[in-house]
């Protein structure tokens, strides 16, 4: 019996290396291709808990934070750190989007990768839980589809929106960076993941 389970046990830790090994190196391939230009890199939104005030109600804007889920101090730091991270592997940014909430656009300013613009219509949908999502995510692959470069583009997003729009096989953190390749035809490859900063 004592084998047995120090058998399992064995099996378990080897998976947990192979997990930790496979994700480095997804890591890797993810900052290999954000190198060469002309990628797309999804994240979700720095850490943004739920309170008493935090119902991301409608209509929103920026003069609406108020009645949203908003970064924290932790989610403010992942911000600033993710920013840093793109910067210290020289990775080239032309354009940043976000949604319209506000923990979205705030996550862009602290990382300061270059100017947020206001959001489009198309934004404005992603992320609400409304009939539209299926509608905003062919918008969200085509755009991602047509990216060309010659650097790459970020966008700050959502959790549900990400999981829903690109299959990238698990719920994304808070500060998980997703690096997609474009294709033809609205076709989007999942090049690998990046962690959030420690």
């Amino acid at each position: 019996m004592r084998k047995a389970a120090a058998g399992v046990l064995l099996l378990l830790f080897a998976s947990l290396i192979d997990s930790g090994a496979a994700r480095a190196g997804d890591a890797d391939k993810a900052w290999a291709a954000l190198a060469s230009g002309g990628h797309v890199i999804v994240v979700r939104h720095g850490n943004a808990p739920d309170g008493a005030k935090a119902s991301d109600t409608i209509p929103i804007g920026i003069e609406g934070c108020v009645t949203q889920r908003n970064l924290d101090a932790l989610g403010r730091k992942q911000s600033v750190a993710l920013g840093d991270m793109i910067r210290a592997h020289n990775i080239v940014v032309d354009k940043v989007l976000t949604s319209a909430w506000c923990r979205t656009r705030e996550t862009a300013l602290l990382m300061k990768l270059g100017p947020v613009p206001e959001e489009t219509p198309m934004w404005r949908r992603i992320g609400v839980r409304t009939a539209n999502v299926e509608e905003a995510g062919a918008e969200i692959r085509e755009l991602v589809s047509n990216w060309k470069g010659p650097g790459n583009l970020v966008i700050i997003n959502h959790g549900s929106t990400m999981r829903t729009v690109f299959d990238i096989g698990h719920p994304p953190q808070s500060a998980e960076m997703i690096v997609l390749k474009p294709l033809p035809n609205a076709g989007v490859q999942v090049i690998g993941t990046i962690d959030p900063p420690k």
